[in-house]
């Protein structure tokens, strides 16, 4: 029925917009107040800098430090403060899943006539959602991660941080960004548990 397929694909169309990325999150804090405009000099682990993933996301990352009052420096000479960045993502497990599709049709009647011997009745049907049907079906689920050290001019660790998250994209450089905005939701104070944040990208 064309009724129902158009309101098929708007229902998928949605559901794509209002995606979430779910990350549990670890941190500990001794960084000494407000960055206040310091400068940082954001780096890739050894294993992050082999991946495509570190080239792509960096400046979306590294965004992330700006919004919460850092100046980007090009170098560690040129910096207060280092910030490691480690990425990894597995190779993804199946699992099973259901969708519930809605069923349209007719809710209710709305019968009237007018008043007198031979008026017509007018029947007037309402439309809507009668119930639902379950569709199972399987997806591959994808185990994402991040962790971050922050250094001060001494090596010294003043904060660090790990990012677990699972979900459908293994495009691991447009999530590597919100796991970093997960990880620093509460900087310079620690976050610790779940956050979630809404997921605009197409993967």
């Amino acid at each position: 029925m064309r009724f129902r397929f158009c309101i098929s694909v708007l229902l998928a169309a949605l559901l794509a917009s209002c995606q979430t990325v779910e990350t549990s999150v670890e941190s500990y804090s001794h960084f000494p107040g407000h960055p206040g405009g310091k400068t940082i000099h954001v780096y890739p682990s050894k294993a992050a800098s082999r991946t495509t993933a570190w080239k792509s996301a960096r400046p979306k990352i590294e965004a992330a430090f700006r919004e919460k009052g850092f100046k980007i420096a090009s170098s560690a000479k040129a910096a207060a403060y280092e910030a490691q960045i480690h990425l990894q993502i597995d190779g993804g497990r199946l699992v099973d899943t259901v969708d519930y599709l809605p069923n349209y049709g007719v809710t209710s009647i709305e019968v009237s006539s007018g008043y007198g011997y031979g008026d017509t009745v007018t029947v007037t049907p309402a439309y809507g959602v009668t119930g639902h049907t379950a569709i199972p079906g399987k997806m591959v689920v994808y185990r994402r991660g991040l962790a971050v050290r922050i250094y001060d001019g001494r090596d010294k660790i003043l904060f660090q941080a790990t990012a677990d998250s699972s979900g459908g994209c293994n495009n691991l450089a447009l999530v590597a960004p919100y796991l970093t905005r997960a990880v620093l939701k509460n900087f310079p104070k620690e976050t610790n548990g779940n956050v979630s944040m809404s997921f605009s990208e197409n993967c």
